[in-house]
């Protein structure tokens, strides 16, 4: 069962479409080893450090900072770690991918500090030095809630959504459809659990509201709008200390059937309390936001990275905005990793220091 919810005000995996060709950063991946480079005439300041993926294509890619220096990457090839500058091929999926409309691998870091992977060969973990696969079924996304359960998801070829659980039972992983996932016309973006157990799905594609659905107690809601907002796609960020879950909502302005897409608001759901905010003045949103390590979300902006303090939103790197770069991930330390496209079919992860650097 489902049903369709409003709510009212109570008081945002990264796609690579276009972006900045750049050049002669502080370092550069090459072989292997991080090397430095010349000065560039790039607005990015020195200190700046640039990692560069030359054999990855454009399309979705998922970031997991789980270190100061110690960054995990996942594409439709397969998954890739950096620590210390230094590049390894952790894992290459042995089936094919669908088109770049779906998303087709996702990371996630388990309550327990364990890195999860979904993607075309299925959901697996990393087990000291190899990846363990405990499910065969090809995901999209997954995360892992507080009592240890995996949750999985992915999009069907018919744009209908199918999601499932994986629980050890005496040593066995066992798997369960949740059957009757309303999100549909829609591909699979993100999924998350709240702090009451609650699942958080979003997506966006297809004409009409239904791009964020959510599961408790058995039943499915299809939530349609957020204040005045008609919900046409989300992002379902993640859950913050609290518990509460953060949505970027995705807007169609245009008409039955050309598309013309905005992002915004955010929402920050706690239970049945909605709050609102606003994207800031310029922010790109585009396909990208997360929450930092201290549960407050993050999106691009014409201004760089933009972090929401509470109250208003900060720019810390302005002075090193890159147009088009998108928010990757935030480790531990503060520092922030960003998306862009570099020379030819390479994509560059840029990170910006912590303030404190």
């Amino acid at each position: 069962m489902f049903s369709t919810l409003k709510f009212m005000a109570a008081s945002v995996i990264v796609g690579l479409f276009g972006g900045l060709l750049l050049n002669g950063i502080l370092a550069v991946q090459q072989d292997g080893e991080t090397t430095p480079a010349a000065e560039s005439a790039s607005p990015i300041p020195t200190g700046m450090e640039i990692l560069t993926l030359s054999t990855r294509p454009f399309g979705q890619i998922g970031l997991l900072a789980t270190g100061d220096d110690e960054l995990w990457v996942v594409d439709a090839q397969g998954v890739r770690h950096v620590e210390d500058g230094t590049w390894t091929d952790e894992l290459d999926w042995t089936t094919q991918a669908p088109g770049s409309n779906f998303v087709w691998s996702d990371l996630a870091l388990g309550p327990d500090g364990t890195v999860w992977v979904a993607g075309p060969d299925g959901v697996a973990y990393r087990d000291g030095e190899r990846w363990e696969f405990i499910d065969g079924r090809s995901a999209g996304a997954v995360t892992v809630d507080a009592t240890g359960t995996v949750w999985a998801a992915r999009t069907r070829k018919s744009g209908r959504c199918l999601v499932w659980t994986i629980r050890d039972v005496n040593g066995a992983w066992v798997r369960e459809d949740i059957d009757g996932c309303p999100l549909q016309r829609a591909a699979l973006k993100s999924l998350a659990v709240d702090g009451d157990g609650t699942v958080w799905l979003g997506g966006e594609g297809g004409f009409g509201p239904g791009g964020l659905v959510r599961y408790a107690n058995g039943e499915w809601e299809a939530i349609e709008g957020i204040g005045d907002t008609e919900v046409y796609g989300s992002i379902v960020l993640g859950t913050d200390s609290e518990g509460a879950v953060w949505v970027l909502s995705q807007q169609n302005l245009g008409t039955k059937n050309v598309e013309r897409v905005t992002y915004g608001p955010m929402a920050r759901f706690d239970g049945d309390d909605v709050s609102i905010v606003e994207l800031p003045k310029g922010a790109s949103g585009w396909e990208r936001g997360l929450l930092g390590p201290d549960g407050m979300p993050w999106t691009s902006s014409e201004r760089g990275p933009a972090r929401f303090d509470g109250q208003t939103w900060q720019f810390p790197y302005e002075d090193a905005a890159i147009p088009w770069m998108q928010v990757g991930a935030v480790a531990s330390d503060g520092s922030v990793y960003g998306v862009t496209s570099g020379p030819g079919s390479a994509i560059d992860i840029v990170r910006y220091p912590a303030s404190s650097e």
